[in-house]
């Protein structure tokens, strides 16, 4: 499940918040009323996705943003600020994954950056399944071209292919260097014998 972590000195903020994103979207939701304690939450486990205010006494929402970003650095961030200030967004728009919100803004705004973010989590989940997909494809057909490669040396006495070949298929074959290659059977063996 996705997990979310609000963070906000206020607590009536990470309350509201905290009830608006239950009510509105299926999320593993935490919260935290500093940085300080969203730190101490987020070095115990990952987040997909942070809420936090900038300005916060102790430790900022900057500060807390680079540290979750030395941790988990696909985790998506919306920094939320009572201030327009250049200096937060120059800093929050250094990192991707990251967006600036005004407080100001209404509930919906944030809610649709919210569903931004899941979407661009789904997209990214469906794009990793597919990558392992073509990693375990990949796996087998290399499997089959080295049993096929290793057929056609023992049983038809065919050279062995040049390097090219022997790096795409991970035959751990080096042909500068002498190898001997010995197959036997055990099948008409009995197990104890194996």
């Amino acid at each position: 499940m996705t997990r979310m972590l609000i963070v906000d000195d206020e607590e009536r903020i990470v309350n509201s918040l905290y009830g608006l994103m239950e009510e509105r979207f299926d999320l593993e939701i935490h919260r935290a009323y500093s940085a300080v304690t969203a730190l101490a939450l987020v070095r115990r486990m990952r987040f997909d996705l942070l809420i936090s205010d900038i300005s916060m006494p102790q430790m900022s929402g900057l500060e807390l943003l680079d540290e979750v970003r030395r941790l988990w650095p696909r985790c998506y961030v919306l920094l939320l600020t009572a201030y327009d200030r250049f200096d937060y967004v120059y800093r929050a728009m250094k990192y991707d994954r990251v967006d600036y919100l005004l407080k100001i803004e209404s509930y919906d705004e944030i809610c649709r950056a919210v569903q931004e973010k899941l979407n661009l989590m789904a997209r990214e989940q469906e794009e990793d399944e597919k990558l392992l997909r073509l990693g375990d494809d990949l796996n087998a057909i290399s499997q089959s071209v080295l049993r096929y490669f290793l057929k056609r040396i023992i049983i038809q006495g065919a050279p062995l292919p040049d390097e090219k070949d022997l790096a795409g298929i991970r035959l751990p074959l080096d042909l500068a260097r002498p190898a001997l290659l010995v197959v036997g059977s055990l099948d008409t063996c009995s197990p104890a014998e194996r």
